[in-house]
């Protein structure tokens, strides 16, 4: 499906993501970053939404997969029944727990920043995969500070830097 169709809220504490679709608010997935709160900075999914990158206060960013084994299951009588209408109906869909069958969703990869910018506010990107044989994703991460780092992330969890670079402190040595 269009990636364009699906959003994803974090809870107050950072410690749990939500993914809903944008035309009837379903929630689709419920994933847990870590238990110990944090300041969520950034969220992005791929270009096929099958992959949601999260990125907190921690200097982790972590990876997981949107797929239907990860798909909250719908309670079929939820469906039939009439939905609370307004504002109050759409904010219950937003803050309700759902049981996804006692299967937590972790991260299947987590990227640890380092160094003093590491718990600083950052944005993340998901960039096409380079070679689609190899089954990896590429995550660009751009710093506070100007530096850009793009690490390849496999998706058994193995991951491999690709490049660091200060992008608005570089000169030219001419």
């Amino acid at each position: 499906e269009d990636p364009g169709l699906y959003f994803a809220t974090a809870s107050l504490q950072g410690t749990i993501i939500r993914v809903f679709r944008l035309t009837n608010c379903d929630k689709l997935y419920e994933l847990q970053r870590g238990s110990s709160s944090c300041v969520i900075h950034s969220m992005a999914f791929n270009g096929n939404a099958s992959l949601l990158a999260v990125s907190g206060s921690k200097g982790t960013i972590h990876l997981f997969h949107l797929n239907k084994d990860n798909q909250i299951v719908q309670d079929s009588s939820s469906h039939d029944a009439p939905r609370q209408v307004g504002i109050a109906g759409y904010m219950k869909r937003f803050t309700s727990k759902s049981s996804n069958d006692g299967q937590i969703v972790r991260s299947f990869a987590r990227l640890r920043l380092k160094g003093e910018h590491s718990r600083k506010a950052n944005t993340i990107t998901v960039l096409d995969a380079v070679q689609e044989d190899e089954l990896e994703e590429n995550i660009a991460i751009c710093l506070g500070n100007g530096t850009l780092l793009q690490y390849a992330v496999r998706y058994n969890g193995k991951k491999r830097p690709i490049r660091a670079e200060d992008l608005l402190f570089h000169t030219d040595s001419d």
